[in-house]
């Protein structure tokens, strides 16, 4: 098949618009996508999202590191006055400490326990009431100031028993949160793609439009001056003259209401890449047609090989899969085992406070055992058991939608072909029939009414073929994002540089696209 082309809108557009031409900025496809990729508003909510996960990510991994922490109290002071029971008698106390704890803690992703060393110190100033008896065998109340140093130091261990390792299954689920969010973020950037790219060829078509209602004019214009010659002459009725002047004011009226639906979709395609709506812009498309030659069966395999749909619903998959295990944990037997091993040491003064430690040790191992749950745990195990099938079903299904837009693609290609061939033979014929008829028409063998028709009729034709191209040019794209893969060009569209980022968060593995 012969190659297929029209040359899009060229600089004759500048007198299209309702904006002074010398300010004009003629934008091509190229920079329209650059741009939107840069300022478009839509991108910048799924950045937004996609920085919220990788930090959420960034932060559980750093959760994970040796935590250091010190904790002050550097000044307490307590009074109490309080009641002794064996001397019958009011007592004062009076208490003033300074304190600080020191921990050093060390989550173990291993086995889901925690480890830790802390050192609890403190200093503390008492001075109390004390009842006892004289000499006489009296009873007397005394008063007492006693200064002590204390510090702990001490070695402890968290472990769950019987459970899943909760530490991982987090990670686990931020590091598919995060991928799903560039998966998400890489598909948007792709539906702009294909947003801009279409209306991108649209505003080109309505552009066409202008230059072809343009076109239109002056062949009315023309067909006015020749009618009016006519007319002044005597030559035909007056009848004609005024169905001339009919036209040429429908022609007049077609051009403005082009030129209105133009600027409107200026603006909203300015808006949509994220321009300012006062920047004046014209479009500039080389618009051709090269047949792409695709095998069925390799553009369905790329497309189930590449297509990120499908790692979104494994991700799925195994989200749900997650929730089996929760669910198992419903009024589950499980233990804990704590293990604290330390040295005590006091004294009146500071030094010399290790001089007689004392050794700690606290071993604890405690268990939960279910004894009656009344179905609990049965029925939200079922629920996630539903859950799981509806992701397997999802991923099956999610295949088959992915199939099926591939061929239904393949065969919309081939009758737009077809389609584009049918449309260039009518634009020949159109434009022949209309010669001929002007034709006539100076000769007076034809009237205005008719040759109005044959007008209409070239400039359907006109439409009808740039449209044809634009729609073939479409869904070449759209077979690009199906299949992430261009075939006029025989490379890979996947767009590897999006998942560059998550190879920034350290300590990750197994990526899927690493590998592409």
């Amino acid at each position: 098949m012969k190659r297929l082309y029209v040359l899009g809108v060229s600089l004759l557009f500048f007198g299209i618009s309702l904006a002074p031409v010398y300010s004009q900025k003629v934008l091509t496809l190229d920079q329209a996508l650059e741009t939107a990729m840069q300022q478009s508003p839509q991108l910048q909510v799924v950045e937004l999202s996609l920085e919220q996960q990788r930090n959420r990510l960034v932060a559980q991994r750093a959760g994970l590191k040796t935590k250091f922490s010190l904790d002050l109290n550097p000044l307490r002071y307590a009074k109490r006055r309080d009641f002794h029971e064996q001397a019958a008698s009011w007592f004062n106390s009076e208490n003033l400490t300074s304190s600080g704890q020191f921990v050093v803690s060390q989550p173990v992703l291993l086995t889901d326990g925690v480890l830790s060393l802390r050192n609890n110190f403190e200093w503390r100033h008492a001075s109390s009431d004390l009842f006892g008896r004289s000499s006489t065998g009296e009873a007397e109340k005394k008063r007492e100031n006693k200064t002590s140093y204390n510090d702990n130091l001490f070695l402890r261990y968290d472990q769950p028993l019987f459970t899943y390792n909760r530490t991982k299954l987090k990670l686990r689920e931020l590091e598919y949160a995060y991928e799903n969010a560039m998966i998400d973020y890489a598909l948007r950037k792709l539906e702009v793609e294909m947003q801009v790219t279409r209306k991108f060829y649209a505003l080109h078509e309505l552009q066409m439009g202008v230059q072809t209602a343009e076109e239109e004019l002056k062949n009315q214009q023309d067909s006015y001056d020749i009618i009016e010659g006519k007319v002044n002459a005597g030559l035909v009725a007056k009848e004609e003259f005024y169905q001339a002047e009919v036209n040429l004011a429908k022609s007049k009226s077609k051009l403005f209401q082009s030129k209105l639906s133009l600027a409107n979709s200026l603006d909203e395609f300015k808006h949509y890449i994220g321009m300012s709506l006062y920047d004046d812009i014209l479009v500039f498309a080389d618009v051709y047609v090269t047949p792409v030659k695709v095998e069925e069966q390799d553009a369905v395999d790329k497309a189930l090989a590449n297509r990120m749909e499908i790692r979104k619903r494994e991700i799925e998959l195994a989200n749900s899969q997650h929730e089996i295990l929760r669910a198992e944990e419903t009024n589950d037997f499980r233990g804990d085992l704590s293990v604290q091993v330390g040295l005590l040491g006091n004294g009146e003064k500071f030094r010399g406070i290790y001089d007689d430690p004392s050794l700690n040790q606290d071993y604890s191992l405690k268990l939960s055992v279910p004894i009656w749950d009344w179905g609990e745990r049965k029925a939200r195990r079922k629920v996630a058991e539903a859950s799981v099938e509806k992701a397997e079903l999802s991923f099956s299904e999610e295949r088959i939608r992915i199939t099926l837009s591939v061929r239904k693609v393949l065969r919309e290609m081939q009758n737009l072909l077809n389609q584009i061939e049918i449309a260039s033979q009518n634009v020949e014929n159109a434009q022949r029939t209309f010669e001929i008829s002007m034709e006539r028409y100076k000769n007076g063998d034809l009237t205005s009414i008719d040759l109005d028709i044959q007008q209409r009729q070239l400039s359907q034709a006109k439409m009808s073929h740039t449209k044809a191209l634009i729609n073939y040019k479409n869904e070449v794209l759209n077979l690009k994002i199906q299949t992430l893969w261009d075939y006029e060009k025989n490379r890979s569209y996947f767009p590897h540089q999006v998942f560059e980022n998550f190879k920034g968060v350290r300590g990750l593995k197994g990526f899927r696209y690493f590998k592409q």
